[in-house]
């Protein structure tokens, strides 16, 4: 039988098994503020509208928590420029976020999943304008166990949202009162980035994702930017 017939097979079984499997979720208006393709993945087994820019690419740690605590600023709306850059070793397309005020960095955003830049870019400044101020919660995912010399902790602490989570190893060190999901997926060896977005097995439907109760945590609250986001 035809691979790619195999293949279009699993993904629209895959779609129909998670709908029916998440359609307690009634959060269904929320932007998801994520650091790598968290959101887009939960967007997609939601049968969700793409509220967020952060859909199909990923952030340095540091640059994430700049852009997350400084959302506004960093949107087209408030005079932002995307521009194209080359990196040695990237070979998809890579953006240069820089905000109009000269007190914030410029920061990378890597387009894993985008064929082009320009759809890229096309995407990232479309989807801003949808950003739910109203509606909005911030997931943080780390593959690696985040160390007590880690910068994250404190990162993930200031950001200022109303509603977050880390979602992380066992073995991370995170501050008291952190919402903090462990994945045993991890844990299991040879472990690679991005495998927490696969199917547990070849012919399996459920992703090792599905072990974070994503919409328990959208349907519980509506959660806000702090006042200090807002000004």
């Amino acid at each position: 039988m035809n691979l790619d017939f195999l293949r279009s097979l699993k993904s629209k079984l895959q779609l129909r098994w998670h709908l029916h499997k998440n359609r307690k979720l009634t959060n269904r208006e929320v932007t998801i503020i994520s650091n790598n393709c968290i959101a887009g993945v939960i967007y997609h087994d939601c049968g969700l509208r793409f509220l967020s820019p952060t859909v199909n690419l990923w952030f340095q740690t540091e640059d994430f928590f700049t852009y997350a605590a400084n959302i506004l600023q960093y949107s087209p709306q408030q005079g932002a420029k995307l521009r194209e850059i080359f990196e040695e070793g990237i070979s998809y397309p890579l953006g240069l976020l820089t905000p109009k005020s000269a007190d914030l960095p410029a920061i990378k955003l890597y387009f894993q999943h985008y064929p082009s830049f320009e759809l890229a870019k096309k995407k990232w400044e479309g989807r801003s304008k949808r950003i739910n101020f109203d509606n909005i919660c911030l997931i943080f995912e780390c593959s690696q166990p985040i160390t007590g010399k880690s910068p994250i902790p404190k990162l993930f602490r200031q950001a200022p949202y109303s509603h977050k989570v880390i979602v992380t190893s066992k073995h991370s060190v995170t501050d008291t009162g952190t919402e903090v999901v462990h994945l045993p997926v991890y844990d299991l060896p040879g472990y690679q980035p991005g495998k927490l977005f696969t199917t547990r097995r070849k012919f399996s439907l459920s992703r090792w994702l599905d072990d974070f109760n994503y919409v328990e945590f959208l349907n519980r609250t509506r959660g806000k930017l702090l006042p200090a986001m807002l000004k």
